[in-house]
């Protein structure tokens, strides 16, 4: 971001019964905000928590401009929007301070469009090159493998025996059938 500084200088005339009585002079800057140049590569990495799909956001930080207040704004959406602008419908999270934020609450196996803004006293940045990414379902686990069955010794019964499906992280572990015949 950058700054305009206009600096200018005030006479102030003061008269009483139309005569100079007093001239003051005042020097001021005013210093003008410009909106934030735009995000630069933002990256999307899908996850879950508590069985719930997310999608985790980070992006490069902008340039504060002499310690301007920066925050971001995400916006998601299902609908896809322009490749640099969200549609009206899109959700929003705002005022985030740091270079990355989770979006949780999501829909599985639901593609998501997203696009980050920065945002100062100048106003809105532009926003950045739309990315996209698609929501882990619970189908996205591989089935169990090296399935074994062994009779147990000295017992009326089968032993049956599995290595656990790779889940993506923060998905619940899958439920087992199994049948006989």
């Amino acid at each position: 971001m950058r700054f305009i500084t206009l600096c200018v200088r005030i006479y102030v005339y003061i008269y009483i019964y139309q005569r100079p009585k007093c001239k003051c002079m005042y020097n001021t800057c005013i210093y003008f905000a410009i909106v934030p140049d735009e995000v630069g590569m933002v990256n999307v990495t899908r996850g879950a928590e508590n069985g719930f799909p997310t999608l985790l956001i980070s992006w490069n930080a902008v340039p504060s401009g002499g310690g301007a207040l920066i925050t971001y704004t995400v916006w998601y959406s299902t609908s896809s929007g322009t490749a640099t602008e969200p549609p009206s419908e899109a959700s929003t999270m705002s005022g985030i301070t740091g270079t990355s934020t989770t979006l949780s609450g999501l829909t599985q196996g639901t593609m998501y469009y997203i696009w980050v803004a920065a945002d100062s006293l100048g106003g809105q940045g532009p926003y950045s090159t739309r990315v996209l990414n698609t929501t882990y379902k619970a189908s996205d686990a591989s089935a169990p493998t090296n399935v074994m069955a062994s009779p147990l010794s000295g017992q009326v019964g089968i032993r049956v025996s599995w290595t656990a499906p790779t889940l993506p992280t923060g998905l619940p572990s899958k439920r087992y059938n199994w049948f006989t015949e």
